[in-house]
């Protein structure tokens, strides 16, 4: 485990003017006087790719990223910047099954400290009639608001003037690109990544902005709970009936399974997606026990045999014996992206330069007017 990073309430002022942080390292350089040194991020194809893969499947709705001047060539940002988002990524396996279903939503910016959404009540059926012109009700539906702080996730590391100083002595004689030590941007970008996942699960409880918390999977009120075997000593027929059974008050819920398996494919709509903790990895692995065997089929394809399971998704910090089975789309749950996670830059002292990894997200949970919400979490 890395060092944790730190999460930030949307009324923090620990950094006072935001404005006095540097360019992020993701974009451009700029000169005292705010001349360009280099060329934009975006006509550095791969680098976009990572770094827009990571923050959202339509990344151009996002504002207008930080910026005042940045003290490094933009070979050496670069090679920061893909440090970073590589060592980011690691951690980011609930994220990544968010992402994958379009679920990271673009949301304001940095000044953003709260999100809001609708809850909408159900309309009467509609009329059957063989004249069009016969009347039918006036309905109108009823509204309600849930809302959620935006939290700053953000971890700082630094390399001092002595080691930016080899490095250029070093590319000098070798002809190369800066040789810099990546290792604390890596420790940096992985605790981010953890703690992003964390908040994604467990919520942000000591977060408390305008009334409002941030919570996760497991801890929001509304969310459903099934009492599991422990699949660690299941059967195969014991843990296909806890899968069933999971789907069936979903079902119960109006989520039901999609209409086409994307999971790995593109088009048609989501089905379900099963989300387990680490100790569950090697009894799913595990082919399969009890009577009436499918031959050379393990747990996990027994599993996704069910009709409407996309996929099975190992997520390391759930706690043990943890299941969720969840339909992933935007009327269950979404994450609100207020700044897009990367490095920002800044000097106040002449013998070092900082670094910031950060971002600001948050989960929204969805339930409509009476309290249905489209996952459930097991656990024995």
């Amino acid at each position: 485990m890395t060092s944790q990073a730190q999460v930030l309430s949307p009324s923090s002022h620990e950094y006072g003017d935001i404005n006095q942080m540097v360019q992020p390292l993701s974009y451009y350089v700029t000169d005292n006087s705010g001349n360009k040194l280099s060329a934009k991020w975006h006509e550095r194809e791969e680098e976009k790719r990572q770094h827009l893969q990571l923050n959202s499947e339509n990344p151009h709705k996002y504002s207008n990223p930080i910026s005042v001047n940045a003290t490094l060539p933009q070979f050496m940002v670069e090679r920061i910047q893909r440090e970073v988002i590589k060592e980011l990524r690691k951690p980011l396996k609930l994220y990544s099954v968010l992402q994958k279903y379009g679920l990271i939503v673009p949301y304001g910016n940095l000044g953003t400290q709260i999100t809001s959404w609708d809850r909408e009540s159900f309309m009467e059926g509609a009329e059957i009639s063989m004249n069009p012109h016969v009347e039918s009700n006036n309905d109108k539906t009823q509204y309600d608001q849930d809302a959620a702080p935006i939290p700053v996730i953000h971890k700082n590391f630094d390399i001092n003037i002595r080691e930016l100083e080899a490095s250029k002595n070093a590319a000098s004689l070798r002809g190369a690109t800066y040789p810099i030590d990546t290792a604390r941007m890596a420790v940096a970008s992985r605790a981010v990544g953890e703690v992003v996942e964390q908040i994604l699960i467990n919520g942000a409880p000591k977060i408390v902005f305008r009334g409002q918390t941030v919570f996760g999977f497991l801890t929001y009120p509304f969310r459903n709970t099934f009492t599991t075997t422990d699949w660690t000593s299941a059967s195969t027929a014991q843990i296909t009936k806890d899968v069933r059974e999971m789907k069936q008050i979903l079902i119960n819920n109006n989520f039901y399974p999609g209409n086409d398996d994307v999971f790995g494919k593109t088009g048609g709509e989501a089905g379900y997606v099963l989300l387990y903790s680490r100790n569950y990895n090697e009894p799913l692995d595990a082919f399969q026990t009890g009577t009436n065997l499918v031959q050379y089929k393990t747990n996990r394809d027994m599993i996704e045999l069910i009709e409407g399971i996309d996929g099975t998704v190992l997520v390391p910090f759930l706690p043990d014996n943890t299941v969720i089975l969840m339909k992933p789309d935007r009327s269950v749950v979404d994450v609100a992206m207020a700044q897009p996670f990367s490095t920002y830059q800044w000097q106040n002292d002449p013998t070092l330069r900082r670094y910031l990894v950060m971002g600001a997200m948050t989960p929204r949970f969805k339930r409509d007017f009476v309290d249905q919400v489209g996952y459930v979490v097991g656990q024995p």
